[in-house]
């Protein structure tokens, strides 16, 4: 997901009275800010309601309620209000109130309403403007009597003819002002009497506030009259038309029809109308400047006023990239999300021209697959920091698929393992291809009138004969040099109708790209600005994953890079989980097999005595399984990867209907039948003649949960007990023990287990409530102790990170910055302290 805060389409949903009859009859009295809210109750607010749940009942209090949040003067009224709202909105939604700086002091405030993924939905800004700002305030003292303020500063949008009044000559009331939707009542536009009026009322007023090239103050009695009769006027208030876009031009002599064109008149008529009041509005330079930005755009489906307003914000944001958002994709963006604001809100505070280009340029990439030239590290080092790493670009909801690719570069850093696989072919892959390529095993040659036991012990010759036959074959395709398979088919003996070379082709294609990216990540870093965004090798190896997928119909691979099993979008592309998709590649790539990588697991089954207080009889597997990633639940007392690692090897009774089938002379030796049978298994783990020397542990932070499990952690300052994250705990508790984690492991044939050292190198972490929300991003550890935080294109030290983001704030420790960006740790990447 984008960390900078990508804005949520809930906002792009029209709130339709057929869906429901809630604005027929209890919309009437309600302004246009409570009907809003109403936009979203069918899609966010009504799958969570109980069935039996009177909701039309319920509807008229959440928005009672909210429409007290909005109208209230004061931070307490607003909380008891809030938190009526929440209470009612069964979590799907949640407002919350964020307090930002005027006057030296956080005495403005936004109330947000946010979805149950915590993006924005809706924003309302309080504008707080006071007579007489206190003078220790170090921000209203350089204020000066005239200096004007910038529209900004205020939060209201003063007619340009107007001069803007200085903070010591307003006087106005808290309002709410809508950030994210286009209502004009929270727009209020002050006519230039109301602005003398408030200019007279101030002890520094010195002749009231005139217009720009004002005439000189009347002399006559009649004039004079007619001046005092305007001043008495009520001010007059400007109010387009509810969600008509108001476009500022450098021409307003300009108008723009709101009506659609008439489907009459031919394109070329309505494309040439269009052009010329573009171009004389200032908007477009030439006939070819036209042609480029309406290229893609069906002039006949909108009105002059929705395309020139946005055209007005494409052209805004266009300096911050204006290598990617070229005029030929003005019409893929018609529809991006902060389309929908007024051209005032566009470069604010909260929808800043970064986060709103990004935005737009995520809108057009999910209708074309295009490789961004701008790059977020180029960026970066502008801003004074040295990038530590190479990031990886995110099309809006890959930031899961980047944290996998990061940890998995860091995991296979100093091994031999992807060199190996470098100049070879992944065995497992081609195995696959083989079996999946044969026809179903025919067992026609067994006569029928067998015996069942006869019937069944050549059934089993037959599939013992097609497995060697498949191994076989996959070794003499693994033996081949790359150029041999490219250049000379494979001819499946006994089935020369099966061809699998498109298949293997794709996974050379495929695994060829998947190396040269992580090559690409773990590059040492020596000069920032060789640094530069690897987008067009994510392509790449994007492209080659997709092929790869349908060439051998792979599900998974397929459900990962396109969920509706369509074309391959990169921004279309689900927020997954980083440990299914690793699991995917890394059984593609041989790498859960590879020595060296994986831990093995032994179940060891015990039979007791019937008091349960010693062992009778032991079974153990035959074969080890091997782990390449461990899932551990989150059991026990301490918060500890350590803690979670024991647990993993707890000793479990089996109940009666689990309990082992034991043979009947173990039973007879110690004088116990079936029914009295008390067995407990657990899961050990072993290594054959020496440690692995690296594996990969996952947390199991959302399995069966809607929201990430929480730990009671006493309060180093107050001594009380607060609820914390879990995930966020095991990092602080790695971070204390120097990131050393003992694992109990059986060697050979050892009786009792040793202790394994291993040091976490590598954390793949998660930022919010569940899986399908939040942002993934990762921490690399170094030899020397210091830690890169991963965030998509940014890769700098943890201490850098906010000045990498161009963002306000700080943090004294890794503990503290890890707190502060709620990171959870979810995948972790263990090496063995003694291996090279």
């Amino acid at each position: 997901m984008d960390p900078l805060g990508k804005k949520t389409d809930l906002v792009s949903h029209s709130y339709d009275a057929t869906v429901d009859d809630f604005a027929q009859n209890n919309d009437k009295n309600l302004t246009e800010d409570v009907q809003s809210f109403a936009q979203i109750w069918t899609p966010d607010i009504k799958p969570a309601l109980p069935k039996e749940f009177e909701e039309k009942e319920l509807r008229i209090k959440l928005s009672q309620a909210f429409q007290a949040a909005l109208e209230a003067e004061t931070k307490d009224v607003a909380e008891q209000a809030i938190a009526q709202v929440n209470q009612r909105c069964d979590g799907r939604l949640k407002l919350e109130l964020e307090f930002y700086r005027r006057y030296g002091k956080n005495d403005g405030y936004t109330l947000v309403l946010k979805n149950q993924n915590g993006s924005d939905v809706q924003r309302f800004k309080h504008v707080k403007v006071e007579l007489n700002p206190p003078q220790a305030s170090p921000c209203a003292a350089g204020v000066k009597s005239q200096e004007p303020l910038q529209e900004s500063d205020l939060t209201l949008a003063l007619d340009s003819d107007f001069y803007v009044p200085t903070t010591d000559d307003l006087n106005v009331a808290g309002t709410w002002e809508l950030m994210n939707q286009d209502i004009s009542i929270f727009e209020p536009k002050y006519s230039v009497e109301t602005l003398n009026q408030v200019q007279a009322s101030s002890p520094k007023a010195k002749g009231g506030l005139k217009t720009k090239g004002a005439a000189k103050k009347s002399e006559t009695p009649v004039a004079r009259k007619k001046d005092k009769e305007k001043q008495n006027q009520k001010p007059k208030v400007s109010t387009p038309p509810l969600r008509q876009p108001t476009v500022q031009l450098k021409h307003p002599e300009v108008v723009y029809s709101e009506q659609l064109p008439d489907p009459r008149t031919p394109v070329n008529m309505t494309k040439q109308v269009l052009k010329e009041k573009l171009m004389q509005g200032g908007l477009v330079k030439s006939k070819e400047h036209f042609d480029a930005l309406f290229s893609r755009v069906d002039v006949s489906l909108y009105s002059e006023q929705q395309l020139a307003h946005w055209l007005a914000i494409y052209q805004k944001v266009q300096p911050v990239q204006p290598e990617d958002l070229l005029d030929e994709y003005f019409g893929l963006a018609l529809d991006a999300p902060y389309f929908d604001l007024s051209i005032n809100q566009i470069g604010n505070a909260i929808n800043t021209l970064d986060i709103v280009a990004k935005s737009t340029y995520t809108q057009i990439t999910g209708k074309i697959n295009i490789v961004p030239k701008t790059s977020e590290a180029s960026k970066v080092i502008a801003r004074g920091v040295k990038p530590k790493a190479a990031g990886l670009y995110n099309w809006g909801n890959t930031c899961f698929m980047n944290s996998g690719l990061q940890l998995l570069g860091i995991h296979l850093k100093s091994t031999e393992i992807l060199e190996e696989l470098k100049h070879g072919i992944p065995s497992a892959a081609v195995k696959d291809i083989v079996l999946t390529a044969l026809p179903p095993i025919d067992f026609s040659s067994v006569p029928k009138v067998l015996c069942i036991e006869e019937l069944e012990r050549r059934e089993e010759v037959i599939q013992l004969e097609r497995a060697e036959y498949i191994d076989r074959w996959t070794k003499n395709i693994c033996e081949m040099s790359e150029e041999e398979l490219v250049s000379k088919p494979i001819i499946l003996p006994e089935y020369p109708d099966v061809d699998i070379n498109a298949k293997l082709n794709a996974l050379m294609n495929f695994k060829s790209e998947f190396v040269k990216l992580l090559e690409r990540l773990q590059m040492d870093v020596t000069v920032p600005t060789e640094i530069v965004s690897p987008a067009q090798q994510q392509q790449d190896f994007l492209e080659a994953y997709y092929h790869f997928a349908e060439a051998t119909g792979r599900f998974i691979s397929q459900y990962l890079l396109t969920p509706d099993f369509g074309q391959l979008r990169y921004a279309k592309i689900r927020q997954q989980d980083p440990q299914e998709f690793l699991n995917e590649v890394m059984d593609i790539m041989g790498l859960k097999v590879a020595p060296g990588n994986h831990i093995e697991t032994v179940e060891v089954t015990h039979l007791h005595s019937s008091d349960g207080r010693r062992y009778l009889a032991q079974s153990r597997a035959n074969t080890p399984s091997p782990l390449a990633t461990v899932n551990l639940p989150l059991e026990g007392d301490e918060v500890t990867l350590d803690s979670y690692l024991k647990q993993y090897c707890k000793e479990e009774k089996m109940r009666k209907t689990e309990n082992k089938r034991w043979e009947h002379s173990v039973l007879e030796q110690h004088k116990m039948t079936a029914e009295d049978v008390i067995t407990s298994k657990q899961f050990k783990f072993y290594a054959e003649s020496s440690p692995p020397n690296q594996f990969m542990v996952q947390l199991k932070l959302f399995e069966g949960l809607t929201e990430k499990p929480t730990c009671m952690v006493v309060d180093r300052k107050s001594g009380k007990p607060r609820k914390k994250d879990a995930g966020l705990e095991v990092i602080h508790s790695l971070l204390e023990s120097g990131r050393k984690v003992k694992v109990s492991m059986f060697i050979g044939n050892d009786s009792q287990p040793q202790d394994i050292e291993y040091q976490v190198v590598g954390i793949s972490c998660h930022a919010g409530d569940n899986i399908v929300s939040g942002h993934f991003t990762a921490l690399k550890f170094n030899p020397d102790g210091s830690a890169v935080f991963l965030d998509d294109e940014v890769a700098v030290d943890w201490q850098d990170y906010y000045q990498a983001r161009d963002i306000t704030g700080s943090a004294q420790s890794l503990k503290e910055f890890c707190e502060q960006k709620r990171l959870s740790g979810y995948l972790f990447s263990l090496k063995r302290v003694t291996a090279e």
